[in-house]
């Protein structure tokens, strides 16, 4: 069973693996959108929890938020929060993290942060991604900071995925704070 996880959800795995060093999450690494096919049906909360990293679901206000290709295989599930993208992606958005889990790009997370957070935050996020540090993936604003660590991405590479990216909330402001 597939499952492409996107904003929150994916920022929180993505500060957690830059903060431990897991999984390569480099421009080699990327893919695009993995198609759930039939399987989203079979998805319980029980299975994410067991299929998923914990961090997901350590407060329990945190909802799942999930990438589906179309409105026919979102993830039906109370916990989920769905967000679809049927077209203007590229092909280099989501990042294969193993036992058919994807997450967005750290391009495509700054994008999607673009719809959640004021320019100037996006910005700082956008430092985070291309800088030597993660923030605290669950207290962002007051929990510990990881220096010393591999940059996910670049101006460059966020750049030119906004460059081929259309009709997606946040491209515009994910553009002007880019620049």
């Amino acid at each position: 069973m597939e499952i492409s996880l996107n904003k929150e959800s994916a920022c929180r795995i993505l500060r957690e693996l830059r903060r431990c060093g897991g999984v390569d999450v480099g421009p080699r690494m990327r893919v695009a959108m993995p198609d759930p096919g039939l399987g989203r049906s079979r998805w319980s909360k029980k299975l994410l929890r067991a299929s998923l990293p914990p961090i997901l679901f350590s407060h329990p206000e945190h909802v799942l938020d999930v990438a589906s290709p179309d409105n026919c295989n979102r993830l039906a599930i109370g916990c989920a929060s769905n967000t679809i993208y049927g077209r203007g992606l590229p092909d280099n958005a989501f990042v294969p993290l193993g036992d058919g889990v994807s997450i967005s790009s750290p391009e495509l997370l700054f994008l999607e942060m673009g719809v959640m957070m004021p320019p100037i935050v996006q910005a700082l996020f956008g430092f985070e991604l291309c800088g030597t540090y993660a923030r605290h993936p669950l207290n962002p604003r007051d929990g510990d900071v990881a220096y010393f660590i591999e940059p996910v991405s670049s101006v460059a590479r966020i750049n030119r995925f906004l460059g081929e990216t259309s009709l997606v909330r946040g491209l515009v402001q994910s553009r002007r704070v880019a620049e």
